[in-house]
C-alpha cells in the first residue's frame, strides 16, 4: 500500500501539558493515516491554545506563559511572560502580528518577526475569553466575562466601541468574508451583522457549545457537550445534517486544505483523545460527511492547529508539481522568479559601481602639501624646543646659586 504525503500536519495541545504532532498521509483508497511525528512536554499547566505563525508554533497555557517553538527544528526558542493569568486565546494574522488574551483582562499585540510586545490593549474588567481579527487586519473584537464586546481600531491601537451582551461570550470568530461575526454564549450561537451591529440569527445547539468552524462562507459545523456534530447553512438558516461523531464531547474543529472547492475536509477532536478526519462534497451537502481517518492520541485534547506545507512543497519540488498547479499559482511562481532576477541584477550593478569608484580612487594622485606650510610647522616646533631648553638651563643655574649660598652661611656660622 502506497502512502502519499499531503504536506499538512495537525498539532494538538492536551490537558496533560503536552503538544502532539501528526502528519497526514493519504492512501490509495482516499483514506488518511495520521502518523505521530513529535511529542513535547511544553508547559507546567494545561495547554489551552496552539497557533501556527509562519515558521513558528506558539502555545498558551494555564501557567501564564506563551512559548514559541521552531517548527523546522522542533525546539523551543523563547517564551513570553506578559500576562498574569491563564492564556485564553491566541490569534495570528497574516500581517505578522500575534494577539493574546488572558484572565488578567489584557490583550497583547506581539510582533512575530522579533517576538516583542508592541502594545497592550486594556479596557475589560474581567477575564478576556476571546479575540478575533477582521480579515483586513484593521479591526479587532474582544469578549469578556464582564458581558461586554469591544471593538478595537488596530491601526491606532485604541478602543473604538463598547457593546453589551445578555450573557458572557465564550468564543468569537469572523466570517471568511468579514461581513459577519459569530459569538457563542453557552448553548446559543449568535450571528451579528458588521454593518448594523445587531443579531441577524441565533442557533440553539441545545447544549454548551465548545467549538465551531466555517467550512465555506455559508456552511458552518458546530460541536459541543453532545456527542454529535451539526452542519448548518447560514444562508438558508437551516440545519443540514446532524451525526454522531465522537463518544465524548467535541473540543476542536479545524478546516483542512483539500485543494478543491467541491471537496471539503475538516478535522474534529474530542476529549476522549480521538482526532477524526471528515470529507464532504459541497454538491451533496445534505448527506452525512464520511470518516476517512482517525487516531487515538490517548490524551485529553483541548486545542488544535494546522501546519500547511503546500507552498514549501511547490517551491522545493517545482518539476513534480508544476503540471498540477493552477494558472494563478503559475503566475505567482513566474513573478517570484522575475523578482529574484531583478534583485540579482541590482546587486551586480551595485558591485560594478563600487569597483569603478575604488579603481578611480586608486588612480587619483595624492595631493601634496606646499613646502612653505611644512617649513613653518617645523620652525615652530624648533622654536618651542629651544625655548624649553633655555628655561631648563636657567632653572639649573638658579639651583646652583642657592646651593652655594647655603654652603657659605654654614661655613661662616661654624667659624664663629
Amino acid at each position: 500500500m502506497e502512502l502519499t504525503w499531503s504536506g499538512d500536519e495537525i498539532i494538538v495541545g492536551t490537558n496533560e501539558e503536552f503538544i502532539l504532532g501528526y502528519e497526514l498521509l493519504y492512501e490509495n483508497n482516499d483514506e488518511v493515516k495520521l502518523e505521530p511525528i513529535f511529542s513535547h512536554h511544553a508547559h507546567i499547566g494545561r495547554v489551552k491554545q496552539v497557533v501556527v505563525c509562519k515558521k513558528y508554533l506558539v502555545t498558551g497555557s494555564t501557567d501564564e506563559f506563551i512559548k514559541i517553538f521552531d517548527l523546522h527544528s522542533r525546539k523551543e526558542i523563547g517564551s513570553l511572560n506578559i500576562h498574569q493569568g491563564t492564556i485564553n486565546c491566541l490569534v495570528y494574522h497574516e500581517s505578522g502580528f500575534l494577539f493574546s488574551a488572558s484572565d488578567d483582562g489584557i490583550i497583547g499585540i506581539i510582533d512575530i518577526k522579533n517576538l516583542k510586545v508592541r502594545k497592550e490593549l486594556k479596557g475589560h474588567n474581567a477575564p478576556v475569553t476571546g479575540f478575533a481579527v477582521h480579515p483586513s487586519g484593521k479591526l479587532g473584537l474582544s469578549i469578556s466575562k464582564d458581558r461586554r464586546v469591544m471593538t478595537w481600531d488596530l491601526m491606532k491601537g485604541k478602543r473604538a466601541y463598547v457593546g453589551a451582551l445578555k450573557k458572557a461570550g465564550e468564543i468569537i470568530k469572523w466570517s471568511p468574508d468579514g461581513s459577519h461575526y459569530l459569538i457563542s454564549c453557552s448553548n446559543l450561537l449568535n450571528i451579528y451583522s458588521l454593518e448594523h451591529g445587531n443579531i441577524v440569527h441565533t442557533i440553539d445547539f441545545k447544549s454548551n457549545i465548545y467549538c465551531f468552524c466555517h467550512l465555506t462562507s455559508n456552511l458552518i459545523v458546530i460541536g459541543g457537550e453532545k456527542k454529535t456534530l451539526i452542519l448548518y447553512n447560514l444562508e438558508s438558516q437551516t440545519e443540514v445534517v446532524q451525526w454522531e461523531a465522537h463518544d465524548s464531547r467535541a473540543k476542536c474543529l479545524l478546516l483542512l486544505d483539500s485543494g478543491s472547492k467541491e471537496v471539503i475536509q475538516f478535522a474534529s477532536a474530542s476529549s476522549d483523545g480521538f482526532i477524526k478526519i471528515w470529507v464532504m462534497n459541497t454538491s451533496k451537502a445534505s448527506s452525512q460527511p464520511q470518516l476517512i481517518g482517525n487516531i487515538n492520541t490517548k490524551s485529553r485534547i483541548i486545542c488544535m492547529a494546522l501546519k500547511s506545507k503546500s507552498t514549501t512543497n511547490i517551491l522545493s519540488n517545482p518539476e513534480q508539481t508544476l503540471n498540477n498547479l493552477s494558472s494563478q499559482d503559475k503566475e505567482t511562481l513566474s513573478l517570484k522568479k522575475k523578482n529574484k532576477k531583478l534583485k540579482q541584477k541590482k546587486k551586480d550593478l551595485s558591485l560594478k559601481t563600487n569597483e569603478n569608484t575604488s579603481t578611480a580612487s586608486v588612480n587619483k594622485p595624492n595631493k601634496v602639501l606646499p613646502v612653505k606650510n611644512k617649513t613653518k610647522k617645523i620652525d615652530k616646533s624648533n622654536s618651542k624646543s629651544e625655548s624649553k631648553n633655555n628655561e631648563d638651563k636657567l632653572r639649573n643655574v638658579q639651583k646652583t646659586v642657592r646651593f652655594k649660598k647655603k654652603v657659605k652661611k654654614k661655613f661662616i656660622q661654624s667659624n664663629k
